[in-house]
Order: structure tokens, then sequence, then C-alpha cells
């Protein structure tokens, strides 16, 4: 089983107000084996403890480096891509997989409007500007509507956590 983006505590130790979880939590659901693994992704060090119940059941998964980080941003940019900004791009975006690609989403549903040099410009122009750009989503429909500000708060708290350890 896979639980992917379990970042919000809440939402799976909240206790329910239906009838349709008889006022359990969510996370009561999660099958409890040894027949079977339940792989969590989550940004939430305290959230990822309390499912597993042991750290070293938890692996941290850290960014990516500049070199597979630049493939990624060239695999979703093609043309659109100027090797001279993307490096640049990549930095700013701290090696994050999912910041890289949403940029690129942003970048290519505007473009010729907007380029990796005018992101990039917009990115470090202001803290709100940075948050609006990662707010986007690009109109996946396999993303989580009400999910974008909880995204846009652990993207934040990832590349605050990231700077710090640098």
């Amino acid at each position: 089983m896979i639980l992917d983006s379990a970042d919000d505590c809440d939402v799976l130790y909240r206790l329910s107000s239906g009838n349709e979880h008889n006022g359990r939590p969510l996370a009561t659901y999660l099958p409890q084996s040894r027949n079977g693994s339940i792989l969590i992704t989550t940004r939430n060090s305290d959230l990822a403890f309390r499912l597993t119940g042991r750290r070293p059941n938890m692996i941290e998964i850290g960014p990516i480096v500049q070199t597979d980080a630049l493939k990624l941003l060239g695999k979703k940019l093609g043309s659109l891509l100027d090797a001279a900004v993307a490096v640049d791009l990549v930095q700013a975006l701290d090696f994050v997989p999912l910041a890289i690609s949403q940029a690129a989403a942003y970048i290519q549903t505007r473009a010729p409007r907007s380029s990796p040099e005018k992101y990039l410009a917009e990115f470090r122009d202001s803290e709100r500007k940075r948050g609006s750009l990662l707010e986007y989503d690009g109109g996946d429909l396999r993303r989580d509507g009400g999910a974008s500000n909880a995204i846009l708060t652990t993207w934040m708290i990832s590349f605050d956590h990231i700077r710090s350890k640098r």
C-alpha cells in the first residue's frame, strides 16, 4: 500500500464526525501486518514517526543533485530551457523535484509570455510572489484541489530546512 503526501496529521488522526468512520481516526484503518508493507511519503518527520513507530523504519530523502535537477528541468521544458538560466533556477528551487516540475509546468502553460528567466526573476522578487508561484497547480487533475495551501506550506518548510542544513 502507498500513502502518498501524508503531510497533515489532522487528516489521519482527527476524529471523524460522520458515521461512515464510526468516529475513529483514519490512521486506525491502516493495516497492521507482518505480511505486507506501507510506503508512506511525507515531509512531516513527526507524523512519519507516529505512523511507523520507529526511527529505523524511516528513510530521509534529500534534494537531488544539480546534474539530476538540470536533467529534470530539461526534460520538462525541452526547447524552452535556456541553459544559462537553468543552473540558477534549480538552485533557487533548492533542487526539490516537485518544485522544479511545478516551475516547468508554470513556464510551459504561459509560454511564450513566460520563460525560465522571467520565472526566476518573479521567484526572487518577494516572498509573496514566491508563494504565489508555489501555489500554481497547472490544472493537474490528479492533485487534491484542497491541498494547494498545505503543499505551499510544506514546500516552504522544506526549503527553509534544506537551506538551514547548507
